[in-house]
């Protein structure tokens, strides 16, 4: 049984600052909330009362780092997420090009596209966009979301689906 010290709390961060960086690394976290989240644990570690024994310090210390792990995915969940779809979406169209007509047109594309997508459901529209524009992988997008792989595909499939049939019926349309 252990008492938590301050000499014991340094003795495991020299000895774990390492793995509790892989730890949250493992975990899509990004540089700065890797640094941020080891050095919250450490904290919790000095705040345990120095009268609580602890049978393994080790489990206790990634216990600690779990549930920040898990606040983080929380707080994330909650918070709105925001990718500038008109920024993305004129970067991938264009390519460096300056003509007024070919930019004119693309505006004009993007703000059909736009509204077309806004009648998604937000998370399947907000996949749809992480995908397509920003790149990112299913499982990056599943956590973020907060759903599991296998709906972000489904989202995808769906939003495509959608969005070809409206381009679809839109050429159909003598007027449009």
């Amino acid at each position: 049984m252990t008492r938590v010290k301050p000499s014991l709390v340094a003795a495991m961060f020299s000895t774990y600052s390492g793995r509790l960086r892989r730890y949250f690394k493992r975990r899509h976290t990004n540089e700065a909330e890797i640094a941020d989240l080891g050095q919250e644990v450490f904290l919790r570690l000095l705040r345990t009362p120095e009268d609580e024994e602890i049978l393994n310090p080790e489990a206790y210390l990634f216990t600690i780092a779990r549930n920040l792990a898990r606040e983080l995915e929380q707080k994330r969940s909650r918070q709105p997420l925001h990718v500038d779809i008109n920024e993305a979406f004129i970067e991938n169209t264009l390519s460096g090009s300056d003509d007024p007509a070919t930019l004119t047109a693309a505006q004009q594309r993007f703000e059909k596209f736009e509204r077309a997508l806004a009648r998604q459901p937000a998370k399947a529209a907000m996949a749809f966009i992480l995908h397509r524009y920003e790149g990112r992988k299913i499982g990056e997008i599943a956590q973020q979301l907060g759903v599991a792989k296998v709906t972000v595909k489904k989202y995808l499939a769906s939003v495509t689906r959608q969005l070809r049939d409206e381009e679809q019926t839109r050429m159909d349309l003598p007027w449009s």
